[in-house]
């Protein structure tokens, strides 16, 4: 079903006029799954999540020389933190609604209208980012010599950049979509007809003229290579790696016996761990992303299921759950403490190492002091023993 050439996206985005019957959640329940949704679960993920994010940011920078991970790690906190301060806008509206119902209900439009996309945005680029330090991965367990001269930081760097420039030129079509107007509408107030200016959202004159290609271009094409695709190789990639962790312990053990010193025992023993925690990485995605993705084929097969058809508000339920789903996964950071090795102390660790930095080019030091400020900073495999590569 086309969408009408007015809309008003604000509490209901179910087109009036639907048969309530239809649907089979009532617009009650829409309004209570939004509302806790939007005002109560998402602000706390957010907020863990970018605070999460930001601590993984200062360990990275505190490193003493750039390494390969570094550069999809940052990239993944950054798509991360910007997924969950674009889908945290909504809270303005929640703010809102307790004062001026209007005034929330004109803000959720705008949102819609801009934050909405940009979310969507910064959740592919995670997707991408997620699949390609997934296959790096792969690469390292199962060729660790070639790896080395594949899995570099000029390569690294540009697959990142590349995945930030080309996913944002290909989501440029759905930010040209929808326009906000503002409307004068005729209403009573303390038994007064008043005249009252709110926010509507409608189609622009490119999307009406393109609404079948923009529907496919979004519908299928950016689906699969930004959904169903990153899908398939994190599933494959965490299969390849689960078949070679029966092989590597095999391997480590004779290593662990043919190993005559500490160092080596480390080394062998952070790989162990790396490979696990990345095993735990990329069963997150799948679980967070999976129900996407049934979201996304159940919508070809039921184009009833949608903002705007039949199943509007059931669309709307899924969607706000499937949400939820999303910003965990940008907070994956809890994963590197569940199973990283002792990353709260290396963050702490990375702060007085910034601190201490930042004195010694503020005042002279010490010749002591100043090793102490050299080699404060810690090794790349000492700082994430949940890193993604």
């Amino acid at each position: 079903m086309a969408p009408p050439a007015t809309l008003k996206l604000g509490t209901s985005v179910s087109l009036q006029g639907q048969e309530a019957s239809a649907d089979l959640v009532t617009e009650a329940a829409v309004a209570l799954v939004k509302k806790i949704t939007n005002c109560y679960v998402l602000p706390m993920i957010g907020v863990l999540g970018i605070v999460g994010n930001v601590l993984s940011l200062v360990v990275l920078a505190a490193q003493d020389r750039q390494q390969p991970m570094n550069i999809p790690l940052m990239g993944l906190a950054v798509s991360g933190m910007a997924y969950l301060f674009t889908r945290n806008i909504d809270l303005g509206g929640c703010i809102l609604k307790d004062t001026d119902a209007q005034a929330a209900d004109d803000f959720y439009t705008i949102t819609q209208a801009h934050a909405l996309w940009l979310s969507v945005l910064f959740s592919r680029i995670t997707n991408a980012l997620t699949a390609s330090i997934a296959w790096g991965r792969c690469l390292v367990v199962w060729y660790p010599l070639k790896a080395r001269a594949w899995v570099t930081t000029r390569a690294l760097c540009v697959t990142t950049s590349a995945i930030y420039v080309t996913t944002t030129i290909a989501h440029v079509p759905l930010f040209l979509r929808n326009e906000v107007i503002w409307v004068q509408l005729e209403t009573t107030i303390n038994g007064q007809k008043t005249n009252v200016t709110v926010a509507r959202l409608q189609p622009t004159a490119f999307s009406i003229e393109n609404r079948y290609w923009l529907g496919t271009y979004k519908d299928m094409l950016l689906n699969v290579l930004f959904r169903l695709l990153p899908m398939v190789v994190v599933s494959f990639c965490t299969a390849l790696i689960l078949l070679s962790l029966k092989r590597q312990q095999q391997w480590r053990l004779t290593a662990l016996a043919a190993s005559g010193g500490s160092g080596g025992k480390s080394h062998i023993m952070r790989e162990a761990r790396l490979t696990i925690t990345m095993v735990w990485l990329c069963c997150v995605f799948i679980v967070c992303s999976f129900p996407g993705l049934c979201l996304f084929t159940t919508r070809l097969v039921k184009p009833e299921f949608d903002f705007y058809g039949t199943f509007s508000n059931v669309f709307e339920i899924t969607t706000a759950s499937n949400s939820v789903l999303e910003a965990i996964n940008s907070a994956v950071f809890l994963v590197y403490v569940a199973t990283g090795d002792n990353f709260l102390k290396k963050c702490k660790r990375s702060f007085l190492t910034l601190h201490t930095a930042a004195s010694c080019c503020h005042r002279p030091a010490p010749r002591s002091e100043i090793a102490i400020c050299t080699s404060n900073a810690l090794p790349a495999n000492e700082m994430f023993a949940g890193n993604r590569y």
